[in-house]
């Protein structure tokens, strides 16, 4: 178990670098809108997982839960946040970028579900804030701006995001079903 866990998460970084260089080339070398971009690819996705997954439960359900617009409204901002981000900064430095969700997320779960956090949960939070001070300082200071703005509307709409996965009535039905289908189902009606 210890293993798998370690080897999806290294699998996750290389697809998070893989995903940072690509929209940085997609910036550089081709005109793309970035709402453009985001409704597409994220229409696509839920398409072919609603596909795949078929009819079944939890359809309806996720379809008219409010937060589950939400958490599609949150993701279509911050991933065209992330395209724009990219226009302004390397594909490290957007990735990083989106590191600024993580203490965002840790006070909506201190604050909304009310979880005590810990001394090592305050160290890395600092940590990482000290990151983003001085990712924002290194800056040219035409980009400082517009920069630290969108960086905090990232880690607002990721925030929201990740707190509703988390608490979101459907979602954990699904995951509890333990059916890949049903988690496909339900991941893929948020997005659409």
């Amino acid at each position: 178990m210890y293993l798998t866990g370690v080897l999806q998460a290294f699998g996750l970084v290389l697809l998070g670098v893989a995903f940072n260089i690509y929209i940085r080339m997609l910036s550089l070398f081709i005109d793309t809108d970035p709402i453009i971009f985001t409704l597409f690819s994220l229409l696509s996705g839920a398409c072919i997982m609603t596909l795949i997954a078929g009819p079944g439960r939890f359809a309806k359900d996720t379809v008219f839960h409010l937060t589950t617009w939400v958490y599609g409204i949150s993701s279509i901002i911050a991933l065209a946040i992330d395209l724009y981000v990219v226009s302004y900064a390397t594909g490290t430095e957007a990735g990083l970028f989106s590191r600024w969700a993580v203490p965002a997320c840790f006070l909506g779960a201190m604050i909304f579900l009310k979880r005590k956090p810990t001394k090592t949960d305050y160290f890395a939070n600092i940590l990482i804030l000290i990151g983003a001070i001085t990712l924002i300082y290194i800056q040219s200071p035409e980009n400082k701006l517009p920069l630290l703005i969108l960086g905090l509307g990232d880690a607002i709409f990721l925030s929201t995001m990740y707190l509703i996965s988390e608490t979101h009535k459907v979602g954990g039905q699904a995951q509890q079903s333990g059916d890949l289908r049903d988690k496909m189902r339900e991941i893929g009606r948020a997005h659409v």
